[in-house]
């Protein structure tokens, strides 16, 4: 149930954590087939994640105004979900080709793995980081509001991860690579697809508007991690 939850945003059996005879699932025959292939594979979790990630229901379009099932808890369609603050964090960090910098932490430390929630971080409280003092799936903030888009907009952090000289993209324009083969990697580090022709040449316009290449593409990085695509689990 919790797999299924961490990879729809909502579980079978929702609260994830009240699987009581009197709160049943919402598919129990889906729930079902899932436990016993669990057992079956000798309770590999990897292996439940990788047969729900396999199968038809998860890759379901988006669908941003349902006329059925809104909640999509009957798999109609794909719910976009923010990502959690952790795991957003580390998906800037991986695209930027930076490593953010914890507190009485080594190098290198992901936000997935840190052991304390105390830990300052003014990214990770702004987008809904539990303090991990209540057992609830609730404790989490999921909404999206106005502080998340205005630190994604006008933070000095994104900021910093985007124009760093040791960041993805200031490597790629000291090996002097083409603008066609930056704009390609970029889509992939965000969105783990290519652009199509269409934003390859709206791209391509918007850096020969720029007031440098460097700020164009800069611009255009910063630009795919506030797009919702990137943002949001679709």
């Amino acid at each position: 149930n919790r797999c299924w939850a961490a990879l729809f945003g909502i579980g079978l059996v929702e609260p994830v954590d009240d699987m009581r005879a009197t709160n049943p699932a919402s598919m129990p025959a889906v729930l079902d087939a899932l436990a016993r292939d669990f057992v079956q594979h000798r309770y590999d979790p990897r292996h439940v994640v990788r047969t729900i990630c396999q199968s038809r229901v998860y890759q379901l379009s988006s669908e941003l105004n349902p006329t059925r099932d809104v909640d999509g808890r009957l798999c109609t369609h794909r719910v976009p979900r923010r990502l959690s603050a952790e795991v957003l964090l580390d998906a800037v960090d991986q695209a930027a080709g930076t490593h953010e910098g914890f507190e009485g932490l080594p190098p290198g430390t992901r936000a997935i793995s840190l052991p304390d929630p105390t830990i300052p971080s003014y990214f990770l409280m702004t987008f809904g980081r539990p303090l991990r003092n209540n057992p609830c799936e609730c404790a989490r903030g999921s909404n999206p509001d106005l502080s998340q888009a205005l630190h994604l907009v006008n933070s000095t952090t994104l900021h910093q991860k985007v124009t760093s000289g040791k960041g993805r993209l200031n490597r790629l324009i000291k090996t002097e690579r083409s603008d066609d083969e930056i704009i390609a990697e970029c889509y992939l580090a965000t969105f783990s697809r290519l652009p199509t022709s269409d934003e390859r040449a709206a791209v391509k316009e918007f850096i020969a508007a720029a007031p440098s290449r460097n700020e164009g593409l800069q611009d255009l990085l910063w630009t795919l991690l506030n797009s919702s695509e990137f943002v949001f689990n679709h």
